[in-house]
């Protein structure tokens, strides 16, 4: 691991060969002067730093192949080697100190620390005066002022938290969350809590065509939740929420409520081109939701619902409440060709919405509908009510610009439908996917997929090709859809991806991630290379064949957050994130942007103050249940290659069959992991900060012939590149 400061000198540095006193080991090359002491002590005029102690052995790095020469009195002494760092090594347990030249005006000061280093590591400057200038340390002893640049910490490809705390003429360098020998340690995330006072449940997630992120739920108490709202409609029990968040997280953009004097909930959001934000949900009190709305249907105790939004979020601009004698639901929405769709389930299929088309036999306790309305949402276009005479739950909704396709869950696959193409067996509750023309005229085609024990859908997207992807669980992984891959160990419900063909004829793949306890799969995504993202929770420590944890402290088993990436014909785990604090946690949703960027994950966690490696930034106050945003880096995968010459922020790399040729245009920190194509880590590797130049890396070097995936980090910027050992 490597702590990196800043310092502001121009400089090189040359060994003592008696030149000056017999204490100098190196001195620098420039007036004012920076003599490194063969006790492992560095002299900057006035200053003196002072490490912790131990056996110091000093050595110049980095020849600079030019000479240094002293013609003095008596003295005459050329031809010395000038170097571009000095190393201390020892300078405390396990740990050394790195000064290096760079360029003429500045000089990197480096720590390396190993296991054995101390978690607190104390810089003491005898007799000097610590203080913090905009930011920086300043030290000042005598006539000089030494500023320390940004302290920051790596290990390999992540950031290490650190705190410093001045103590006298000391300064206490303190590490948090050090990674351990053996663990497996990348750096894939960035995490973020949205909350008020009390519970707050974050279900949807979309992008607006700037890249920010847009979360959609709920909370119970709207009053404090996230730093500022803009409340649309009366605040009651619990209101529905939109907050816009910026790309890297790290801002939060707006937020807003929206509410009845009653209960209200948001299960559904998506963003137009324009960046209008369209939310889903139900009302215990449509006839007063939002600050103004147009009712469609009797009004029920529950009824469907759904709000425009301005892309600042500060404008209502329409509310529709859908409705029929009996309780609905409104739990998605996509807009296309100017109009939007909303997909739920209502409790009468005669009387919901002002007119509407129904299809089969449906009637049971709840039916799947499909309403299309105006882009303003004051005109119900046209609705058509389909499924069985059981219960039927539409829990997601996608279009390919032509058609629209909604998934979920039937509790009569056998009937549901005016027909269907069944894959696997029918049993107690199945899995359905239905394809629709854009005027809902009728219905294209539907697939139940099921087997002989409880099968859910909670959420159904397209993939880049038009294939149907359905998320959810089953509680008999052996006979699951008509074939299944399965990663883990099975044990109680397991959390599955099935994918269908475009035109729901053709079972595509279904995968079973698993574990010895129970796993939930509540969200589903593609890349644009076609890897298959599944979020959900998990209360099994094993789930999947291989995890990586970021974690508080150990499994707690009230239930865990979690992210699968499987290949696009989803035969291959790339990898599973594991999100954990020390109370329940569950993802909810997923989007990914594209194969070489990031994607997002948005859920809740019982324990914001612990969730995760270390403690969120939170925009509000935290309290019982937060909503959260995680950016994952991209999963790992044979897309992920880097091409050739790709330049990115100053560096050019090129990969070279087993070499990895790195050429920065400027100097900046270096490090790098390497894992195999399953995620499994097999190497890693703190370069620290390296000068302009070539650098040809060999991260295969001592590993065996194959396919490997390094993600390669030069300053902020990471990268995946594919290497091939032959």
């Amino acid at each position: 691991m490597l702590l990196l400061i800043s310092l502001t000198f121009r400089t090189e540095f040359v060994g003592n060969r008696g030149q000056m006193d017999g204490e100098v080991a190196f001195h620098s090359i420039h007036p004012f002067g920076i003599y490194v002491l063969r006790g492992g002590d560095v002299v900057m005029g006035d200053v003196r730093l002072t490490a912790p102690g131990g056996k110091v052995k000093v050595r110049g790095e980095g020849p600079t192949g030019a000479t240094f020469s002293v013609f003095k009195d008596d003295l005459e002494f050329s031809g010395i080697p000038t170097f571009r760092a000095v190393r201390l090594e020892g300078v405390a347990r396990g740990t050394d100190l790195l000064l290096t030249a760079v360029g003429y005006d500045s000089l990197e000061v480096q720590i390396f620390l190993s296991q054995d280093s101390p978690d607190t590591l104390v810089l003491r400057f005898p007799g000097a005066h610590l203080s913090y200038e905009g930011g920086h340390l300043k030290v000042s002893r005598g006539k000089t002022t030494v500023i320390f640049g940004k302290f920051r910490a790596f290990e390999s490809v992540r950031d290490v938290p650190l705190k410093l705390r001045t103590s006298g003429d000391s300064l206490l360098v303190i590490l948090g969350n050090r990674p351990k020998g053996g663990e497996v340690v990348v750096d894939p995330i960035a995490v973020v809590l949205v909350a008020g006072g009390g519970d707050d449940f974050a279900r949807d997630i979309a992008l607006d065509p700037s890249g920010n992120v847009v979360i959609a739920g709920y909370t119970d108490r709207a009053v404090d939740f996230a730093p500022s709202r803009t409340v649309f409609g009366d605040t009651g029990n619990t209101d529905v929420f939109v907050t816009k968040l910026s790309p890297d997280l790290s801002t939060h953009i707006a937020t807003a409520i929206i509410g009845s004097p009653q209960n209200d909930f948001a299960y559904g959001l998506t963003v137009d081109s324009y960046g209008n934000v369209f939310v889903v949900g139900m009302s215990e009190d449509g006839e007063n939701y939002s600050s103004s709305r147009v009712l469609m249907g009797p009004q029920s105790p529950l009824q469907a619902t759904v709000t425009k939004l301005s892309p600042d979020l500060s404008t209502h601009l329409g509310t529709a409440v859908i409705s029929s004698t009996d309780d609905d639901f409104a739990w998605d929405v996509v807009v296309v060709g100017g109009h939007v769709y909303v997909g739920g389930s209502t409790g009468d299929v005669y009387t919901f919405a002002p007119s509407r088309s129904i299809i089969g036999s449906p009637g049971g306790v709840f039916s799947a509908f499909v309403t299309e309305l105006s882009t303003d949402l004051s005109t119900h276009v046209r609705t058509v009510i389909f499924g069985g005479p059981g219960m039927d739950w539409v829990r997601g909704i996608d279009t390919d610009s032509s058609s629209i396709f909604v998934g979920g869950s039937t509790s009569d696959g056998a009937n549901f439908g005016p027909s269907r193409t069944v894959f696997g067996t029918t049993g107690s509750e199945d899995v359905f996917a239905v394809k629709l023309p854009l005027d809902l005229s009728g219905i294209d085609a539907v697939a139940v997929v099921g087997g002989s024990g409880w099968d859910y859908a909670w959420d159904m997207d397209l993939d880049n090709s038009g294939n149907v992807l359905l998320g959810g669980y089953t509680g008999d992984y052996s006979s699951y859809a008509p074939s299944r891959t399965i990663f883990g160990t099975p044990g109680g419900y397991e959390a599955f991806v099935t994918k269908l063909s475009n035109d729901l004829s053709i079972h595509v793949a279904t995968a079973i991630v698993a574990g010895s306890d129970a796993d939930y799969a509540y969200g589903v995504d593609a890349d644009p290379s076609g890897d298959v993202l599944l979020v959900g929770k998990t209360f099994s420590s094993d789930i999947a064949p291989s995890r990586v944890d970021f974690q508080y402290g150990s499994y707690s088993g009230n239930g865990e957050a979690f992210m699968t990436a499987l290949t696009p014909d989803m035969t291959t785990h790339i990898i599973t994130y594991v999100f954990k604090s020390s109370e329940e946690d569950g993802a909810e949703d997923i989007i990914a942007i594209d194969s070489l960027c990031p994607a997002y994950i948005t859920g809740w966690t019982g324990a914001g103050w612990n969730f995760t490696e270390f403690l969120p930034p939170t925009f509000g106050t935290t309290a019982v249940t937060d909503a959260f945003v995680i950016r994952v880096e991209c999963p790992l995968g044979g897309d992920d290659e880097l091409a050739v010459g790709e330049r990115e922020a100053g560096w050019d790399v090129e990969v070279l069959g087993g070499t990895v040729r790195l050429t920065l245009g400027k100097g900046t920190y270096v490090g790098y992991a390497l894992y195999t194509p399953s995620g499994k880590l097999v190497a890693k590797k703190t370069l620290g900060y390296l000068t302009p130049g070539r650098y040809d890396l060999k991260p295969t070097s001592n590993i065996g012939r194959g396919t490997y995936f390094l993600v390669l980090r030069a300053g902020d910027t990471r990268r995946v590149l594919k290497v091939i050992r032959r």
